[in-house]
């Protein structure tokens, strides 16, 4: 395009008139100033938003110093509340990369009871292309407000939405941002060791229990990084414990034994998601909750394995086996699935989110109508088996549009549906933050009720759930110095998966919709694999969190057109302060605004 504008301009200089070179300097000069506003209007937005967050922490910092020195007089309390704020606000914005500088800062005390701390700063930005318009700087102004009272210790839990519709509307970049910047506000404002943990929950239609051992205090610096929605792409770090202890088999209530696992597992690893224990939850036919939701540690403390088999088509085939070029194995595998018929080269599976992938080598059918074998080789197509791919797995040829993992696209692997693992409840800023990087989504299906039953057993001072998490145990649940917050966010209604076992299995029961995989897995205590029963865990869910444990539970509903699901996350809340309805666009606020009511800024 540059050499076709530049000939062009050469012809405009031969031009005799002369009339064309004025004409395209002045588009040329617009081009540039359009472009030269564009970014500086990007580094104002960023500037400013960083520093309201840090001004925030800062004047929380202040607030607390303030409250903890009332044997000083109201002078010496506020110097050193200002020495307090200086630091953190200091410490927040050495990282920033715009050129913002503070050139006032104003600190006083205020409220309704004059115990407050009110702050004010005014800084700087250059600006990169201001000279064009006669300007080279804009000032920038942040006020903020706190309550100065010794704070409780606060341990908070993210039950984050990992489907693949967050995908759409940039909705995971901009919640797991929100979910950073919130993370930190709350980590600048720690008083020291035990004042605030966090933890995450990544969840879509199952949760992953392959988790690390939370860490103890460490709000440093963390890396800085902006992942893309598929995430850091790392593989995650090892669990702290073997939890294959934790297995029973994915359809029988037997113990899961290493060789069944690997025999499953033939490519990769069980990457850590499971499905329901025995009885865990019990739902009527009609989707009435029948159990209400306790914290109590699950009888054995054990849960079915999560593995996808893959779904085949098979052909009829009754030709010769002596020309096949394959190994023994390979043939016998091939010609297994059923008498009398042969694996089918190429699935051609209509429905994108079928399950066809192949766990080892295959003697296969080329065409439906031919006797002819050939070798269908080992593949998988999930984009978030990062080891396998980084050590040269092969793609599916049928499911080969994964990459870049940007959108909602066809995958297969026999861990397809499992996020992340979840977090427990930790200390560490920069374990949070790699935690919320290295989350991707995945498909299918959306259980609300699982984030939040996980997030409750997360929050519970039953050892029994702290040994598994590997945490700290958490305080009693009326512990006056302690309060537990959770925060639930999704993008859309419960959905039962289809075709592929999530928590509580699928609910496609036809012999041919999964090919050779067969039909759905269903546990018995759920009655009817339906939303109805979904949304009734869900409320149930809610109700024994508020109620029954007395945590402060906040719902946000991102891009959600329908009525029921926005009316069943507000009476989730039960609370009009507590629940939101939001565009994308608004997560970051709306995290701002839950850290001022929990971290007592004024606003």
């Amino acid at each position: 395009m540059l050499q076709k504008f530049m000939s062009r301009l050469r012809d405009a200089k031969q031009d005799e008139t002369g009339s064309i070179i004025p004409i395209f300097a002045i588009m040329l000069l617009a081009i540039l100033v359009l472009i030269g506003f564009s970014l500086d209007f990007r580094r104002i937005a960023s500037a400013d938003a960083r520093l309201q967050t840090a001004v925030d922490a800062a004047t929380l910092a202040a607030a607390q110093t303030f409250a903890e020195n009332t044997s000083l007089s109201d002078a010496q309390r506020l110097s050193v509340a200002t020495d307090a704020f200086n630091a953190t606000l200091d410490a927040d914005l050495q990282g920033a990369s715009f050129g913002l500088s503070v050139q006032s800062i104003s600190l006083q005390t205020g409220g309704a009871t004059n115990e407050g701390i009110l702050a004010t700063v005014g800084g700087d930005l250059p600006l990169a292309f201001g000279g064009l318009f006669g300007q080279s700087s804009v000032s920038l102004t942040a006020d903020s407000g706190a309550e100065a009272r010794v704070p409780q210790e606060v341990e908070i839990v993210l039950a984050l939405d990992n489907t693949v519709s967050m995908f759409s509307n940039n909705r995971f970049n901009l919640m797991r941002s929100a979910a950073k910047d919130f993370t930190n506000t709350l980590l600048d404002s720690s008083a020291g060791p035990g004042a605030i943990s966090i933890g995450i929950v990544p969840w879509a239609s199952t949760v992953n229990i392959n988790s690390e051992r939370p860490r103890g205090f460490d709000v440093g610096a963390a890396a800085s990084r902006n992942v893309s929605a598929a995430g850091s792409r790392t593989v995650p770090s090892t669990a702290f414990e073997n939890r294959s202890q934790y297995l029973l088999a994915p359809e029988d209530e037997i113990v899961y034994t290493t060789a069944q696992m690997q025999e499953d597992f033939q490519l990769v690893d069980w990457r850590g998601c499971i499905r329901t224990a025995p009885d865990e939850r019990i739902v009527s036919p009609s989707g009435n909750v029948l159990r209400r939701l306790t914290d109590d540690p699950v009888p054995g403390m054990r849960w079915h394995a999560n593995y996808l088999e893959p779904h085949l088509r098979t052909v009829p085939f009754s030709g010769s086996t002596s020309s096949f070029s394959g190994d023994a194995d390979a043939l016998a595998a091939g010609l297994g699935v059923e008498p009398g018929r042969a694996l089918q080269c190429n699935p051609n599976l209509p429905n994108v989110f079928n399950n066809s992938y192949l766990g080892e080598d295959h003697a296969c059918a080329i065409t439906p109508s031919s006797n002819t074998l050939n070798v269908a080789e080992a593949c998988l197509s999930d984009p978030n088996e990062f080891a396998y791919f980084n050590q040269g797995g092969a793609l599916c040829a049928w499911r080969d549009d994964i990459f870049p993992w940007t959108s909602i696209r066809p995958t297969a692997g026999p861990n397809m549906n499992c996020p992340v693992a979840m977090l427990g409840l930790s200390e560490d800023r920069g374990q949070i933050i790699d935690k919320l990087d290295e989350m991707y989504p995945v498909p299918p299906g959306t259980h609300a009720d699982i984030g939040l039953m996980w997030s409750l057993r997360m929050l519970s001072p039953q050892n029994e759930w702290a040994d598994f998490f590997g945490q700290s145990t958490p305080a009693g649940y009326t512990d006056p110095g302690n309060r537990k917050i959770m925060v639930l966010l999704t993008d859309g209604e419960n959905f039962y998966p289809r075709l592929q076992e999530g928590y509580y299995g699928c609910s496609n029961n036809s012999n041919s919709a999964r090919g050779s995989a067969g039909p759905c897995w269903v546990p018995g205590n759920i009655g009817a694999p339906n939303r109805d029963a979904l949304d009734g865990l869900m409320i149930d869910a809610c109700e024994a969190i508020r109620e029954d444990y007395g945590i402060e539970l906040f719902t946000i509903a991102v891009d959600i057109t329908s009525s029921r699901t926005i009316d069943l996350l507000a009476d989730c809340a039960d609370d009009p302060n507590r629940a939101f309805n939001i565009s994308a666009s608004e997560i970051n606020a709306v995290f701002d605004s839950i850290a001022a009511q929990e971290l007592r800024l004024l606003q």
